[in-house]
């Protein structure tokens, strides 16, 4: 028989009163307690990171730097992968803050490809050319214009105009071309200042003429394209068919005219010189000038645009200083008084992008830049032979302002404007003991000094792109600064001893 339980008797019916438990205490914080939390945490956060992190102008380069070069070598794995040219183009910030203290900083990329080369719509396109003169008899003598020479050359280099032009059953020639023969139909936004025109054995390039010839007629000769907002030339039609345009090589070439500028065939030179001989004036009445070659095939090569995909912009305080940058052979990107501007004692405005192409093989082809060596600011194709090392620095040291408050270690006062800009830190070898204070000012004043700076630098045989840091720059080492023994430290040689380290780290010199 079970016993009953006396310990815990079991519960009997009816009411049964249950006594309360102990209320717990509170499991999470108060809202006072979570904000000192959260005051305590930011405090700690923003004392610890700065001095935890890298420098933000260094970090900054850094990231830069890499973004670039992971760009380039996109850039190269896509023209092996196509099998065409493919780049990058270097965009001036003076493109879109219209400043010409801009001309020389680039805070975006982009990548760009060759369109395919034009030779016209049509199978009858052609083109022909003629000197860019007033008037001119096919002796060479001058008739109506007094001013017809200061036409003929810039910088040492003949002018030519180029009209395209193709078949056509109209015999009207009031446009001044011989029968049969109508100005082509060519697209807006298609050619630009820069882009090459190959006809008759010639390698012709397009320019602008608006400023670069001011003589008593302006800046046009009568029918000449004008280039628009756009940066491109308008396209061709009765009135304005002529395309100015300058031998790439910077060579005369010798025409053989065979129509006049009204379009009529003209007699053999030797009937001409017979008459001219006897009244100069008549013949070149009769025969107006200037005198054009007969319609040829050609082919243009246009200047690379932009390919599809996103443009890399550099971190805020980051850019690259395209003075500091340039090709091993001394070949700057960017030259301020290549681009002088008299009315303002300074560098004009001056927009081109700087542009790189590589080869399917992967190697360095052809670049785009202003061509300097012959005293333009045109922008040209350029053989790339050398390697190129391009600067990336901090935005705020460019332009380099220059050093006057340092004469006591120039060899001489600046004596032109125009040196400050290109020399903003000619030294004398003589002051090889420039004291410590001085020399760390200079690295903080010049991305090429400072040893933050980094260098881009991509082969141009092996096609190698590499990122190299700048080299500590000794100023009492005037072996390393003086490389021609001339006493004068020029900026070209401040580059090349920034430059040092990259001879060592890429398997092409850039020194």
């Amino acid at each position: 028989m079970r016993r009953p339980n006396r310990i815990n008797p079991p519960p009997t019916s009816g009411t049964q009163t249950v006594a309360p438990r102990p209320l717990s205490p509170p499991s999470g914080m108060t809202l006072v307690e979570l904000l000192v939390v959260i005051v305590l945490v930011s405090t700690l956060v923003t004392t610890a990171i700065p001095l935890l992190s890298p420098g933000g102008d260094a970090r900054k380069i850094r990231e830069a730097s890499r973004s670039l070069n992971a760009m380039f070598a996109g850039a190269q794995a896509r023209a092996v992968e196509t099998g065409r040219p493919f780049g990058i183009a270097l965009k001036r910030l003076s493109a879109d803050t219209r400043d010409p203290d801009d001309n020389g900083v680039c805070v975006e990329a982009y990548q760009v490809e060759t369109p395919p080369v034009y030779s016209g719509f049509d199978t009858t396109s052609r083109a022909r050319l003629s000197r860019r003169l007033r008037q001119i008899a096919l002796n060479g003598t001058q008739y109506d214009d007094a001013n017809a020479a200061a036409y003929a050359t810039n910088a040492g280099a003949t002018e030519y105009q180029i009209e395209f032009v193709r078949r056509t059953s109209t015999t009207n020639t009031s446009s001044g071309l011989p029968p049969g023969w109508a100005i082509d139909l060519i697209p807006p936004r298609f050619f630009r200042p820069g882009d090459i025109v190959e006809i008759d054995g010639l390698r012709l390039v397009l320019i602008n003429p608006s400023g670069n010839r001011p003589p008593s007629g302006g800046d046009y000769l009568p029918g000449e394209q004008r280039v628009g907002s756009n940066g491109f030339f308008a396209s061709p039609n009765a009135e304005y068919a002529r395309f100015v345009a300058q031998p790439l090589e910077g060579l005369e070439a010798t025409l053989s005219a065979s129509y006049d500028n009204n379009g009529n065939r003209l007699p053999t030179p030797e009937a001409i010189s017979r008459a001219a001989a006897s009244n100069a004036t008549t013949v070149a009445n009769q025969l107006p000038g200037p005198y054009w070659t007969a319609p040829a095939t050609y082919r243009v090569l246009r200047q690379p645009a932009p390919a599809p995909g996103d443009p890399v912009q550099l971190p805020a305080g980051a850019a690259i200083d395209l003075q500091a940058s340039g090709f091993a052979d001394g070949t700057p990107l960017y030259k301020p008084t290549g681009h002088w501007d008299t009315a303002v004692s300074g560098p004009g405005l001056f927009t081109d992008p700087v542009m790189v192409l590589f080869t399917p093989n992967g190697t360095i082809g052809r670049a785009y830049l202003p061509d300097y060596a012959t005293g333009t600011a045109v922008q040209r194709e350029t053989l790339a032979t050398t390697s190129l090392a391009i600067l990336v620095g901090r935005r705020e040291l460019i332009p380099a302002q220059p050093k006057e408050e340092d004469n006591g270690y120039r060899a001489a006062a600046y004596t032109d404007v125009r040196a400050k800009f290109d020399e903003p830190l000619a030294l004398d070898t003589a002051n090889s003991t420039v004291e410590d204070e001085v020399a760390e000012r200079w690295r903080n004043d010049f991305n090429w000094l400072s040893l933050a700076s980094r260098w881009v630098v991509i082969g141009a045989q092996s096609g190698s792109v590499s990122t190299v840091p700048n080299s500590f720059v000794n100023w009492r080492d005037p072996n390393q600064l003086d490389r021609n023994n001339d006493q004068a430290i020029t900026l070209q040689e401040q580059i090349f001893a920034a430059r040092e380290a990259v001879g060592t780290r890429s398997s092409d010199s850039v020194r």
